[in-house]
């Protein structure tokens, strides 16, 4: 004879489960003699209890397995960047928007994700995603000096280094040597640019945590130039705008790729999923559109 028992999926002693979520498990109670044609209890019978059991603990770790098998299920990737136009910034409205960012939403709608992105100052993410797992920043230069630092997924921009100057100043470079002769100039902390101009023997740095204010200092006098992306002076509708009418391009030093960084410990199925996603997108054209949207 066979009865059939609910086992509850997942529970705790003493409750049940709502909306009938049960799997049922045939229990055997007796055995038919096919030479008697008579029936007994059948062997084992005391076990049935540790059998549910070990069907319960299958079901649980089974369910565990699909709930956190999802690459950007909730507390599984952290997503930050930072405000620093075209590819990440706070626009006049207040909202999140820019290349970098574009791009990211579609990647994470693609694989059936809705994480928040968090705008933190750079060189605070920037820490947060050396030292800790399962964290991404964008939109991040991609150095010799990072390369080990991070896993790469990308590009999604690329980029030019300038020295801007205030306009009538008289600050006329042409060269990186002829930039050490100068007073002051104004970095964003412990971005590419800055680490770039330290490897070449920079000791004229002033670093600050915010690009708007460097831009200040420079309109004001107390600096001479600073060392900015190209298309951050195109004017962007910022929440916080400064005029960009004061100042204009010294000199170009370098040009770059911007990427999204994965933390060293992000599980490579994740970053693999991101990456298959990103070529997706490159293929049917998404990547180049936003580019050119942006990058005029």
């Amino acid at each position: 004879m066979v009865w059939f028992v609910k086992l509850p999926l997942v529970s705790t002693p003493g409750e049940e489960p709502e909306g009938g979520d049960n799997y049922t498990l045939p229990v055997l109670t007796s055995v038919r003699n096919p030479y008697t044609n008579t029936h007994s209890e059948a062997p084992h019978h005391q076990e049935s209890g540790q059998t549910m059991r070990k069907h319960k603990l299958f079901f649980c770790l089974l369910l565990a397995v699909v709930l956190f098998s999802s690459p950007v299920s909730a507390g599984r990737l952290t997503i930050l960047t930072e405000d620093s136009p075209p590819g990440n910034f706070i626009d006049a409205s207040g909202k999140l928007t820019g290349c970098g960012v574009e791009i990211v939403r579609e990647i994470m709608t693609r694989l059936g994700g809705v994480e928040k992105i968090r705008v933190l100052p750079w060189a605070r993410a920037y820490k947060m995603v050396v030292q800790n797992p399962d964290m991404m920043l964008f939109s991040t230069t991609r150095t010799a000096q990072r390369e080990n630092l991070f896993k790469w997924v990308g590009p999604l921009m690329k980029i030019e280094w300038v020295f801007l100057a205030r306009k009538g100043s008289g600050v006329a470079i042409t060269s990186l040597d002829d930039a050490r002769t100068v007073n002051r100039i104004g970095t964003y902390r412990e971005d590419a640019r800055e680490q770039f101009l330290l490897s070449k023997g920079f000791t004229n740095l002033h670093p600050a945590n915010e690009m708007r204010h460097l831009l200040r200092m420079l309109e004001k006098k107390r600096l001479d130039l600073v060392a900015t992306a190209k298309v951050a002076y195109t004017p962007y509708p910022r929440k916080d705008p400064v005029p960009m009418d004061n100042f204009e391009i010294a000199h170009t030093f370098k040009e770059v790729a911007l990427y999204m960084a994965f933390s060293k410990l992000t599980d490579d199925t994740i970053v693999n999923q991101w990456q298959r996603a990103y070529s997706e997108l490159e293929e049917e054209g998404f990547i180049h559109a936003v580019n050119q949207k942006w990058l005029k």
